[in-house]
């Protein structure tokens, strides 16, 4: 390698740089008045009957209420005889318009006005008669039993339900009752905003009051405190969408109810309800009170006092969505209750809730809590103590969404749960979890964990000590997003395990991750590891010390965007993998040594390195790609220098290997650097990685097939990475008197730096002046032969030797002086004619530096 230099007299040499039928009476034919009053009963002159008999009597005999009977309607005419009308003599032209008569209509219309005629309707529902005024909206009931729901004996008798503003029991004669099972009672009377005489009613004998009030959206404050409710088995839905706002019911009797199932449901204008002392006196067995209040969401007084849930086996739903703020059940009797799920879903007002003492002496099994606390998101008081979780089976999205922020559950025992999935998922305001020594006596087979702590962003403190995992056999997105900065996991057992996929994705606190051990014994088959540790960003250390990956099937995106950049997976089983695609994908890796990998399943290698813009070195020396879809693979991976094929690499697609740089670039390979000499790829051959001696190769020749394993690399050979100038102090003819040679200015700070070298080799530097003396703008010079640079006693006329040795790393700076006995000095014949153009001008010399090898 040659090196051209100038020097430069006096002062300096050149520098060398690189780069949804009624019976009527109407108002007309009664002597009534139109002003009955809705809330007074009617009353009309008879012989001491009662107003219903005499209305009924007046109906049958078409009386008129006069005491006179109706006459007879007139004969009608055939047809109605109207004037002729002459039309009138049209005027000329140029006569003025005569003012023409108005004529007189003949319309036989009668008047009409914007109200409805009133009319007043009779009919039984069961055996009792009731009326109805379709002017006052008052329905009134007389003794008897209702057998069937009001709306829809309305509809047989031509009336809505919506007609209905009020209902009166009339009780002149007795009470009215209802069939032990009239379920719809009062459903869909949307209109009704009172009850009249509620006292005359008597419920004594129901049993079933469900779906009562469903949709009476006008009645907003009944008092419903004379119902006898004592016999009732059935409250399903009872207030279901209705527009109470207020309700008292601490006086019913509700010890034979088994089903409250739904029965505020979606009274979603109730905001006060009392229930204090219900069930007090229980008798019944398996009490459903799921969905009890589910989105009651205006409610934020209910009063609980001495509520007893002895027996209850349902509470799933049971405060979903309520306005609640705070809930104390410490005292609440749960050892029968199996199905909790989403028994508090969604109450995002509620902050406080005490469910201490839950669960001693359970005797009920197959508990589910999945889904209890859901999105609570304004929960961060809730006191568990001594919560008991024996016999529970289901917690998955237990926690999802809370607002909790510390919790403790190192006491739970969970050895029967088999589902965990999303149980703290999203609970993005815990920050400490202690789950310590679960699952230890584990029970519960194929135990799902996907999502456990997904997206716990604000989570630091995840205590997992004694954490069992056996017969887990999903892990998938269990870490996802979490805030989470340090994991030891290598004491799981993850034998049983069949996907990991995205088990760690966008954790992107986390640095630290020891998975070792990971997968010896394993028994499980089709294991999916695809999104493993995508976009973990910050992770920098990860522990894979005998990490297995025996029948692991799909390894997609499984580094893509992390922050490692040491990885070895010299030693994984890739032999089952069939999916390679975008594995290493914006990775920061820098090497990866991949040669005794088995990838002969494989059929997607596409954008498995792409934009791998760290990696420098890979070695896939043992790989078969045939028939393979190797589409970009290695596109964008910018910092790769070195690449070793296998023959069995055949690429049928375009795996897009990334052009060389630019001459100059500097390559760091173990700690030493060194630069390209060609912007080209070549082949190492019988040279080294950075000596090679094959041939120059463009990127298209790379993804040809070849006869034999091949390492290509940046072009580099050793070479000059810099030569300072020489340079001479000003001189004047006296410099040289008496044949005294000056000597170099800069010997004490000038160098020759040499790069790419190898250790194992010597090398020499030599150097000549291969110029005559010259200055810009004249074409006089000083022959070199004149005007001579020598190093020692000899003149650089010819090549002469600065420097030969060895080199221990890839970089070597050879000082001027480095040889004491040698220094750079400048000779003038004394017989030279100076051309006096060139008197005080700066002159220039070049000098040609030489790097080769040597013999050892």
């Amino acid at each position: 390698m040659r090196r051209k230099q100038a020097g430069y007299l006096p002062i300096l040499i050149a520098v060398l740089t690189l780069a949804g039928p009624a019976q009527t009476v109407t108002a007309a034919e009664l002597t009534t008045t139109d002003d009955v009053k809705t809330d007074k009963k009617l009353r009309l002159k008879n012989d001491g009957r009662s107003d219903l008999q005499e209305l009924t009597q007046r109906i049958a005999t078409g009386d008129t209420g006069d005491g006179q009977p109706a006459a007879a309607e007139p004969n009608k005419p055939d047809t109605l005889e109207t004037p002729e009308v002459t039309e009138p003599e049209q005027p000329n032209e140029t006569d003025p318009p005569a003012e023409q008569p108005a004529l007189p209509t003949t319309d036989n219309k009668p008047p009409t006005s914007g109200k409805a005629p009133r009319s007043i309707t009779t009919n039984t529902n069961g055996s009792s008669t009731w009326t109805f005024d379709s002017d006052t909206g008052l329905l009134v009931f007389s003794a008897g039993q209702l057998s069937q729901r009001i709306d829809t004996n309305l509809a047989e008798n031509s009336l809505t339900a919506s007609q209905v503003k009020k209902i009166q029991f009339n009780g002149d004669e007795g009470k009215v009752t209802v069939d032990p099972s009239v379920p719809h009672l009062f459903d869909n009377l949307d209109q009704l905003t009172d009850f009249i005489d509620l006292q005359n009613f008597d419920t004594t004998n129901a049993t079933s009051m469900s779906y009562w009030f469903t949709n009476t959206k006008g009645l907003t404050n009944p008092d419903l405190s004379s119902l006898n409710t004592s016999n009732v088995l059935y409250m399903t839905e009872m207030f279901h969408d209705s527009g109470v706002t207020n309700l008292d019911l601490s006086n019913w009797n509700v010890n034979q109810v088994t089903t409250f199932q739904d029965m505020f449901f979606w009274a979603d204008k109730l905001t006060t309800l009392n229930l204090s002392t219900w069930g007090a006196d229980r008798t019944v067995d398996s009490v459903n009170m799921g969905a009890m209040f589910s989105n009651a969401s205006a409610l934020t007084n209910l009063d609980l006092t001495n509520f007893k849930t002895k027996n209850v086996t349902n509470m799933s739903s049971m405060f979903r969505n309520t306005g609640l703020i705070s809930l104390n059940l410490s005292t609440w009797d749960v050892t029968k209750v199996k199905e909790f799920q989403y028994m508090f879903y969604s109450s995002a007002a509620l902050a406080n809730l005490n469910l201490s003492d839950w669960g001693i002496a359970r005797i009920a099994d197959s508990i589910y809590m999945n889904y209890m606390f859901y999105n609570t998101s304004a929960l961060t008081n809730l006191n568990l103590m001594n919560f008991k979780t024996k016999n529970v089976t289901g917690m998955s999205y237990m926690f999802y969404g809370s607002g909790i922020t510390n919790l403790d559950l190192s006491n739970w025992n969970v050895d029967q749960v088999t589902t965990f999935n999303c149980m703290f998922a999203e609970a993005k305001h815990l920050t400490t979890l202690d789950l310590s020594n679960w699952g230890v006596a584990r029970t519960a087979d194929s135990v799902n964990m996907t999502y456990m702590f997904s997206n716990t962003s604000a989570l630091t403190t995840l205590k997992l000590t004694n954490f069992k995992t056996t017969n887990v056999t999903t892990m998938a997105y269990m870490f996802r997003g979490t805030g989470i900065t340090h994991l030891d996991l290598s004491d799981w057992n993850v034998n049983q395990v069949t996907t990991f996929d995205n088990m760690f994705a966008e954790a992107k606190n986390l640095t630290t991750l020891n998975l070792s051990n990971w997968g010896v014994g394993r028994t499980a088959d089709t294991i999916i590891m695809r999104y493993m540790f995508f976009n973990a960003s910050a992770l920098t250390t990860l522990n894979l010390t005998d990490f297995k990956t025996t029948n692991v099937t799909n390894m997609a995106r499984m580094f893509v965007g992390t922050g490692l950049a040491e990885l070895d997976l010299s030693h994984w089983d890739v032999s089952k993998v069939t999916t390679f695609e975008s594995m290493f994908l914006d990775s920061s890796i820098t090497n990866l040594d991949l040669n005794a990998w088995d990838v002969s399943k494989g059929t997607k290698f596409f954008n498995m390195f792409y934009n791998a813009s760290k990696l420098k070195t890979l070695d896939l020396s043992g790989w078969y790609t045939s028939g393979a879809d190797v589409t970009a693979m290695f596109g964008k991976t910018t910092s790769l220098w070195k690449i070793t094929l296998s023959a069995n690499m055949k690429f049928t697609g375009s795996p897009m290997f990334w052009s060389a740089p630019a001459i100059g670039t500097t390559i760091s390979d173990n700690g030493q650097n060194y630069k390209t000499t060609a912007a080209s790829w070549q082949i190492v051959g019988n040279g080294t990685d950075h000596n090679p001696a094959g041939n120059m190769v463009t990127t298209d020749q790379m993804y040809a097939d070849r006869s034999e394993t091949i390492t290509y690399v940046w072009a580099q050979a050793p070479t000059f990475d810099g030569v300072a100038n020489l340079t001479f102090d000003t001189l004047g003819a006296g410099a040289f008197r008496n044949g005294n040679k000056p000597l170099a200015s800069n010997m004490s700070t000038g160098a020759v730096s040499l790069i790419n070298l190898d250790a194992s080799k010597s090398y020499k530097v030599s150097v000549a002046q291969t110029s005559d003396w010259n200055t810009s703008g004249q074409s006089a010079k000083i022959s070199k032969n004149d005007l001579s640079i020598q190093y020692g006693q000899s003149s650089l006329e010819s090549s002469v030797d600065f420097w030969t040795g060895t080199s221990a790393s890839s970089q070597n700076n050879i000082m001027f002086n480095h040889n004491t006995s040698n220094s750079f000095s400048i000779w003038l014949n004394p017989n030279t004619v100076i051309d006096t153009k060139l008197l005080g001008k700066q002159l220039a010399s070049e000098l040609t530096w030489t790097l080769s090898e040597t013999p050892q």
